[in-house]
C-alpha cells in the first residue's frame, strides 16, 4: 500500500510506515502526478481534494488531520467510493488558544481590559465552542451566532448575526461555503464592517476568504475598527502584504498548529484508515507526543495587574507575537517569492505545546516587603482564570522563588555529572575560549604554545570562567582541517596541565571522535561539537564518558560556511536542526539535563542572520535545553562597528553577552573573561532586583 501524506503533519511517516509505504510530500505540491499510484493520500487543508487531483489515480482513501474539510470534494469521493475521514475537533483547542492569545496581546497593547468587554462569536463549532468557554473564563460576555445550529437545536443563544454587531470584539470561526443559505463566503464584506460598533476588535482565524479583504482594508483605513488579528489570508499563500502591515497580529495559518492537535489529528486519520482496511492499529497518541516543554509554571501575582500576568503566563507557553514578527518578514520578499515564504513558516513552525501540559503554581505569598501579607483573592482569581483557559490545575504555594516568572521542571540549578560540577542558580556562566593553534581568527595564535596556553587557561578560570573551552584546530571561515594527531598533539599536554591545577571543567572543542576521546582521556570533562555529533561515535563515546555535550548549528563546513548562506526562515530552521540533534542525542544516551545547544552564530550565517538569531533567543531558550552562544569578538560584531582587529571588539561582545545574560542563556562563550564577568554582573544584579 503506498501512503502519499503531507510533510507537515509530524510523525507521519513514523505512524503510518506501520501499513504502508510513506512518501511526505510537501503539502501545495501534492499534484495529480505524485498521487498516481498512491493508495492512500493524506492531507492538509493546503491541499484541494477533487477530481482535478484524484481522477486518474488509484487512491482508495482520503484522511484529512484536520477539523474542516471544505478543501475536500466529499460528494466527488462518494461518488468515487473513495473513503474519507477528517479529524474533527483534533486542532480546535489550539485555535482556541490562539484566540486568548491575541486577545491578550491586543488588549495588553491598547490597553483594554476584557473584563467586562462582549465578545461574539460567529461559527459555533469545535473551536468557537472552546472560544466561548475561554472567553467566558476570562470575564468576557459572549454571544453566539451559528445558523445551522440553531435551526438544528433551536436553541435560543444562537443569535442572529445583527445582535452581535454592538460586541467590543467579532471573532469568525466558520467553514468556507460559497453558496446557500449559510454562505460564508465574504461574509465579513464592506456592509459586515459598516454595521459593527466603532473601535471594534476584529479576529479571523477560520478561512481567508470568509473575509473581503479590500472591506476589511477599509474599515481599517477609516478607523472602523480597533484592532485586527488575521492568522487566515485571502489568497494563500500570495497574501496581501499591504493588509499586513495594517493589522495588529498577523500569522501564518498556524492557529492550529500546536504538536499536540497535529498529532491527535494524525492519530484519529490513522485509526480510521486501519478500520477501513480491516487492519489492526499500532500506535496511540501516547506513542508520539513528548513530555511538555513547560511542565511547570511559577507565577507571581502581583507582577502586575490581573490581566498583564494573565498576558505574561501565556506568552510563556505560546507568544503570538513572535509569530507576527516572523511573518512580516514577508514584506522584504520579492512578489514571487512571498507564495514561498508563507509556505516556509507553516512547513517548519516551530514546535507549540498546548496550555493543558503546563501546571501552574501561584505564589501566594507577596515579596515586596510593603505588601507583606497573604492576600489571596487575586492570586485565587487569577488561578481560576489560567484553569479557565486551559492550564493544568492551579496550584498555591509559597513564594521562596525570585521576583520573577520562573519555569520550573525543565533545567534545575545545578547541573553535577562524574567530572564536574556547574551551579546556574546566580544565572549566565562563562566558558573561556583558548585556543591552541597558529590561525585562530581571534588571536593569531597568541596562546599556541603549550606554556603560554596554560598560563592563559588558569587566567581565565581566575577572572570568572567556570569552564575552559579548548581546540586544537580553527573553524574560522575559509580554514582548512588537520589531522587528528595534530590536534591531540596541542591540546593533550594543555588539558593535563590545566587539570593538575584548578577544578574548572575542561570542555574539548572538536568533531573528531580520535580528539574527543584522547582529551576525555586525559581528562577534559566535556564535548563541545560544532556538528552537533554527525559522528555517532562522539554520541557514544559522551553517553559512555557521562559528559555534557554541546551541539551546535552550522550550514555547511568551516571552508565554505560563508558562502552565500540562505535559509527560509533562519530562525526556525536553526532551532529545528538543533532539537532534532538533541532528541538524537537522548537517544544515545546523554540526559538532557546535559545537553547544551548552540545556534552556531557566525557560522554559515549573514549579519542579518545572527541579528535574528540573537532577537529571537528566547525561542531556543523555550526548547528546555540549556542553551550556549558564541558571539565573542565575531565578525558579525565587527561589521557593526567598523573594529577590524577581533581584539577591538570587546565592547561590541558585551552588548550581546548582556543580551544573552539578561534573555536566561545558560553559558556564553568568549575570549574577554573578566570584561565579561562584570558585563553579567550588572545583568543579574539588575534582573534581581526587587
Amino acid at each position: 500500500m503506498k501512503i502519499i501524506a503531507d510533510a507537515n503533519i509530524p510523525f507521519v511517516a513514523e505512524c503510518f510506515s506501520s501499513i504502508g509505504e510513506v512518501e511526505v510530500v510537501i503539502g501545495r505540491e501534492i499534484t495529480q502526478a505524485v498521487v498516481a499510484d498512491a493508495d492512500v493520500l493524506i492531507v492538509r487543508s493546503v491541499t484541494h481534494i477533487n477530481s482535478g487531483l484524484l481522477d486518474k489515480s488509484r487512491v482508495r482513501f482520503v484522511g484529512t488531520a484536520t477539523i474542516g474539510f471544505d478543501h475536500v470534494d466529499t460528494e466527488y469521493l462518494s461518488r468515487k467510493n473513495v473513503g474519507f475521514a477528517s479529524a474533527p475537533g483534533s486542532n480546535a483547542n489550539s485555535a482556541a488558544e490562539y484566540v486568548i492569545a491575541a486577545l491578550l496581546e491586543i488588549g495588553h497593547k491598547h490597553r483594554i481590559n476584557l473584563e467586562g468587554k462582549s465578545i461574539g462569536i460567529i461559527g459555533v463549532g469545535n473551536v468557537g465552542s472552546r472560544v466561548a468557554e475561554k472567553a467566558a473564563a476570562l470575564g468576557m460576555k459572549v454571544k453566539l451566532n451559528d445558523p445551522p445550529l440553531q435551526r438544528q437545536t433551536k436553541d435560543p443563544k444562537y443569535l442572529p448575526i445583527e445582535e452581535l454587531f454592538d460586541c467590543d470584539v467579532i471573532t469568525l470561526h466558520t467553514p468556507l461555503t460559497f453558496d446557500g443559505v449559510d454562505k460564508t463566503f465574504h461574509l465579513a464584506d464592506k456592509k459586515f464592517f459598516q454595521s459593527l460598533k466603532q473601535k471594534c476588535v476584529f479576529i479571523n482565524a477560520s478561512r481567508g476568504a470568509v473575509v473581503d479583504s479590500r472591506a476589511l482594508k477599509a474599515a481599517i483605513q477609516t478607523n472602523l475598527l480597533k484592532a485586527v488579528a488575521l492568522d487566515v489570508w485571502e489568497d494563500e499563500p500570495n497574501i496581501d502584504s499591504e493588509l499586513l502591515e495594517m493589522v495588529d497580529i498577523g500569522t501564518p495559518h498556524i492557529a492550529g498548529y500546536s504538536l499536540d492537535g497535529k498529532i491527535t489529528g494524525m492519530i484519529m486519520i490513522y485509526k480510521t484508515l486501519c478500520d477501513y482496511f480491516g487492519l489492526k492499529a499500532k500506535y496511540s497518541i501516547e506513542d508520539f507526543l513528548p513530555e511538555p516543554i513547560v511542565p511547570e509554571l511559577t507565577v507571581n501575582p502581583y507582577d502586575g495587574d490581573e490581566q498583564e500576568v494573565l498576558w505574561k503566563t501565556v506568552r510563556k507557553i505560546y507568544n503570538i507575537s513572535k509569530d507576527d514578527h516572523k511573518l512580516r518578514d514577508i514584506i522584504k520578499e520579492s512578489a514571487e517569492k512571498k507564495g514561498q515564504f508563507f509556505g516556509a513558516l507553516r512547513k517548519n513552525y516551530p514546535v507549540r505545546r498546548e496550555f493543558q501540559n503546563t501546571k501552574v503554581l501561584i505564589a501566594t505569598e507577596k515579596v515586596d516587603s510593603r505588601l507583606r501579607g497573604n492576600d489571596k483573592s487575586k492570586a485565587e482569581t487569577i488561578a481560576k482564570k489560567l484553569a479557565g483557559i486551559g492550564f493544568k490545575e492551579a496550584e498555591m504555594v509559597g513564594w521562596g522563588l525570585p521576583h520573577h516568572y520562573i519555569v520550573g521542571g525543565l533545567k534545575p540549578t545545578l547541573l553535577e555529572w562524574p567530572r564536574g560540577r556547574l551551579d546556574f542558580s546566580s544565572g549566565c556562566l562563562i566558558m573561556g575560549v583558548l585556543n591552541v593553534t597558529p590561525d585562530s581568527f581571534s588571536d593569531g595564535g597568541q596562546f599556541f604554545e603549550p606554556d603560554k596556553a596554560i598560563e592563559h587557561g588558569l587566567k581565565m578560570a581566575a577572572d570568572g570562567a567556570v569552564i575552559i573551552d579548548i581546540g586544537g584546530e580553527s573553524t574560522r571561515p575559509g580554514s582548512e582541517p588537520i589531522s587528528p594527531e595534530q590536534q591531540i598533539k596541542r591540546v593533550v599536554p594543555v588539558i593535563k596541565a590545566l587539570c593538575k591545577e584548578i577544578d574548572v571543567p575542561i570542555s574539548i572543542d572538536t568533531y573528531n571522535y580520535e580528539v574527543a576521546k584522547a582529551a576525555l582521556d586525559s581528562g577534559a570533562a566535556m564535548i563541545n561539537d560544532i556538528t552537533a555529533l554527525s559522528d555517532e561515535r562522539m554520541g557514544r563515546l559522551a553517553a559512555e564518558q557521562q559528559v555534557p555535550v554541546v551541539l551546535m548549528h552550522m550550514q555547511g563546513a568551516p571552508q565554505t560556511m560563508q558562502i552565500e548562506p540562505k535559509y527560509n526562515n533562519v530562525v526556525s530552521e536553526v532551532q529545528q536542526y538543533l532539537l532534532d540533534r538533541a532528541k538524537r542525542a537522548e537517544q544515545f544516551g546523554i540526559p538532557k539535563e546535559r545537553i547544551f545547544i548552540d545556534p552556531g552564530i557566525g557560522f554559515g550565517k549573514t549579519l542579518e542572520h545572527n541579528l535574528l538569531i540573537l532577537r529571537s533567543i528566547c525561542e531556543f531558550i523555550e526548547t528546555g535545553y540549556r542553551v550556549l552562544v558564541g558571539t565573542s569578538r565575531k565578525s558579525f560584531i565587527g561589521k557593526l562597528t567598523g573594529k577590524e582587529n577581533p581584539a577591538e571588539r570587546i565592547f561590541g561582545t558585551a552588548a550581546t553577552v548582556a543580551l544573552c545574560a539578561a534573555a536566561g542563556v545558560s553559558i556564553v562563550r568568549v575570549h574577554d573573561v573578566a570584561e565579561m564577568a562584570d558585563v553579567i554582573k550588572v545583568v543579574q544584579a539588575v534582573k534581581k532586583s526587587d
